[in-house]
């Protein structure tokens, strides 16, 4: 009784493991699939010229975020940030209060492309979200070009809704 009960053990263990690794995929894959479309969303030519050198609109950024935040729900916001000190210079409906702040944690985030999953009040919700960065590839003229890197960030904010749905399973995550 014992030999099986520890085989049986042993089997369950293993496909608990077998689950948690296929939830890790699943979580891979979401973040994977966010920048992906935050990178494409960076290269988009209407976005590009609106950050024109001598052109730049905010209220075109403005308008083109907000635009891509509703046709696009796997963003609760997007926010064009200076990418020297993280300055939030255009950002969609959800973040247009803080339009003109140092956006927090900018020097960890950047680097990596992604932030941790964090509580978010700002959006008003017990959710936690993630951000992701992509860099806005813009002409910039040759006298104000002082860096290597791009002038501006693009920086969308992925709420974890979905990804408790991922994680706990469709019945674990209603509250049962």
């Amino acid at each position: 009784y014992q030999r099986a009960s520890a085989t049986l053990e042993q089997a369950s263990l293993r496909q608990v493991e077998f689950l948690a690794d296929l939830k890790r995929i699943d979580v891979s894959n979401w973040a994977e699939q966010r920048a992906r479309a935050l990178t494409v969303l960076a290269d988009d030519a209407d976005l590009i010229a609106v950050l024109a050198p001598n052109a730049s609109n905010a209220a075109s950024a403005t308008t083109w975020l907000q635009d891509r935040v509703v046709d696009d729900p796997a963003f609760a916001s997007l926010m064009i940030v200076s990418a020297a000190d993280g300055q939030i210079w255009s950002a969609s409906q959800s973040r247009a209060t803080r339009i003109g702040q140092a956006f927090p944690g900018w020097q960890s985030m950047r680097e990596a492309g992604a932030s941790p999953a964090r509580y978010e009040p700002g959006l008003a919700s017990d959710r936690l979200t993630v951000l992701f960065t992509a860099p806005i590839q813009v002409a910039v003229a040759a006298a104000d070009d002082e860096s290597d890197g791009p002038a501006w960030m693009l920086v969308g904010e992925a709420s974890i809704v979905a990804l408790k749905e991922l994680v706990a399973g469709p019945a674990d995550a209603d509250g049962d």
